[in-house]
C-alpha cells in the first residue's frame, strides 16, 4: 500500500503445491504441513534460529520521514499495515513513537467529545449549571462504565483543555505531548489566572515533548513564578483550604491513608507523632 514498505523481502514461497481433493483430484492450493488451513505463513511462525549476536533481516520498513507525519488517518493506516515484529530494531522504536502519537490524538478527540457533550447539557440547562454537570457525568458513567469520581475527573480535565488551555489540547491532538503531560500542565497551572496559565503553557509547550514529566513540573513551577511571583503562596493557601483525608483498603486487607493539603510544619509534626 505504501511505497516504502518492502513487501518482497519475505523468504516465504509465493506459490504453494497443490493439495489433493477428497475425490482424488487436485483441489485448492495446499498449505505447509505445519500450518492449518486459513493461517497466514507469517502468523505464529517463529523466526529461524540465528547465531548469537546476529542481526535479524527486517522484512518491513517505515518511511524515512514518518516522524514528521501528522497524527491522522494516514499514519493510522500505516500502523495497521506494518507488523512491528518484521521491522528492524530502530524502526520498532519509531513504530512505538508513531503509535503513541496516535494514542494521544485519539485521547484528545475523546476529551473534545466529552466537552462537547457538556456543552449540549449546558444548552438544555441554561439556568442550572450543576444539573448540566451532573447530567454529563451520568452520561459518561452509563456509556463508559466509569466510576463517578473518574467521570468527574475526566469532565473537569476536558473542560479545562477546551476552555482554559486550548493550546494544550492542540498539542495533545497533534501527538506532541501525551495525556499525562497534558494533565500536569493543567493541574500545575490551576492556581493561575487564565491569562497567566496560557502564558506559562505557551512557554513550556515547545519543550514539553523532549523532557520528562519531572522536568516538565520544574519548568512549569519556574515559569509560574516568573509570570506571577505571588502564585506559589496563593497555591499553598488554596491547597490548605482544600485539604483532604482519604482512605482505602489495600489488596492485603490493610487500610491506607492519604492526606493532602497539609501545612508543611503541621505535616512534619504528624509524621513525628506517628513514627514515635
Amino acid at each position: 500500500m505504501f511505497d516504502s514498505l518492502d513487501a518482497t523481502a519475505t523468504s516465504f514461497p509465493t506459490s504453494l503445491p497443490p493439495r489433493p481433493s477428497p475425490s482424488g483430484g487436485l483441489g485448492e492450493r495446499a498449505l505447509p504441513r505445519f500450518l492449518p488451513p486459513g493461517r497466514s505463513p507469517l502468523e505464529g511462525v517463529a523466526e529461524p534460529a540465528r547465531p548469537r549476536g546476529a542481526v535479524p533481516t527486517p522484512r518491513h520498513r517505515l518511511p524515512a520521514d514518518v516522524e514528521s507525519w501528522p497524527a491522522d488517518h494516514r499514519l493510522a493506516r500505516l500502523l495497521d499495515t506494518v507488523d512491528p515484529r518484521l521491522l528492524s530494531d530502530r524502526d520498532r522504536v519509531r513504530y512505538v513513537q508513531a503509535a503513541e502519537r496516535m494514542v494521544a490524538h485519539q485521547q484528545a478527540q475523546a476529551l473534545a467529545g466529552i466537552s462537547a457533550l457538556h456543552d449540549s447539557y449546558r444548552t438544555l440547562e441554561l439556568d442550572d449549571p450543576e444539573h448540566a454537570w451532573g447530567g454529563t457525568v451520568f452520561e459518561l458513567r452509563s456509556a463508559l462504565t466509569w466510576t463517578r469520581r473518574h467521570s468527574e475527573s475526566e469532565l473537569d480535565f476536558a473542560c479545562d483543555l477546551t476552555v482554559r488551555l486550548p493550546a494544550v489540547l492542540d498539542a495533545l491532538r497533534a501527538g506532541r505531548i501525551d495525556k499525562r503531560k497534558a494533565r500536569i500542565i493543567v493541574s500545575d497551572t490551576s492556581h493561575l489566572t487564565v491569562a497567566h496559565a496560557r502564558q506559562v503553557a505557551d512557554q513550556i509547550l515547545g519543550h514539553a515533548e523532549r523532557i520528562t514529566t519531572g522536568q516538565l513540573r520544574a519548568r512549569i513551577r519556574k515559569a509560574a513564578i516568573d509570570t506571577d511571583p505571588d502564585s506559589i503562596a496563593n497555591q499553598q493557601k488554596r491547597a490548605v483550604a482544600d485539604r483532604q483525608l482519604t482512605s482505602w483498603t489495600e489488596p492485603d486487607g490493610t487500610i491506607a491513608i492519604q492526606i493532602t493539603g497539609i501545612d508543611p510544619l503541621r505535616g512534619q509534626e504528624l509524621l513525628d507523632r506517628i513514627n514515635r
